[in-house]
């Protein structure tokens, strides 16, 4: 019987979610960035299991590295790699290039593991975000109607600000996004809004939210 991996778990509008672990924060922002960042991490592994980790870049290292990413079809060298025995030998040529494509990738990697947990949320929640319902094209704002308005309250002005449809991307659709930089944004215009309506800093077409 497998061990079972622990998992922590929310509770998200009425229902219990899986929260990320600090791993797959990682894997989800490598993978913006580097879409075949799992094969090639797996050949990292392999080559520094085999070599040891001081050997990164080495020519057996890089060799090793090159054998299963090129079966997997990551990455091809340009010349003939094959040795008489069969095994992977690069020309200076393809692993220097090789060397170019692998640097980036790591060092994002390591760059993610040094992280604070509260650096990584972070960075995650941008990402997230992206895929998120106000980041959609449906979510941007149909300025000739809200043209015509003579009142805007101060809900519709905050989202219209940031250029997204009031009727759609407001404090009750929002709620659920707790840890959200586009949420916390703005809930925060929100309340400077509400505040400056208060002290009667904002006077004319604008009416406090409810």
């Amino acid at each position: 019987m497998g061990i079972l991996e622990h998992r922590t778990y929310k509770r998200q509008s009425g229902r219990l979610e899986i929260v990320p672990s600090r791993d797959e924060k990682i894997a989800a922002l490598l993978e913006s960035q580097f879409p075949n960042h799992e094969a090639i991490l797996w050949a990292v592994g392999l080559a520094d299991e085999k070599h040891g980790p001081n050997a990164q870049f080495r020519e057996d290292w890089l060799n090793t590295v090159a054998e299963p990413i090129s079966l997997e079809g990551v990455w091809n060298p340009s010349d003939d790699s094959e040795s008489p025995n069969g095994e992977t030998r690069l020309s200076q040529a393809d692993a220097e290039r090789l060397k170019r494509m692998l640097e980036p990738l790591l060092e994002e990697e390591q760059r993610l593991r040094s992280l604070s947990p509260a650096k990584l949320d972070d960075l995650h929640e941008h990402l997230l975000d992206q895929g998120r319902f106000f980041s959609k094209e449906s979510a941007r704002p149909d300025y000739a109607r809200w043209r015509g308005l003579k009142v805007w309250s101060a809900q519709e002005t905050v989202a219209l600000s940031l250029d997204k449809e009031p009727l759609c991307v407001n404090a009750r659709s929002l709620k659920q996004f707790k840890k959200s930089p586009f949420a916390t944004e703005f809930r925060r215009r929100l309340a400077e809004a509400n505040r400056a309506i208060k002290l009667g800093e904002l006077r004319g077409a604008y009416r406090e939210a409810t």
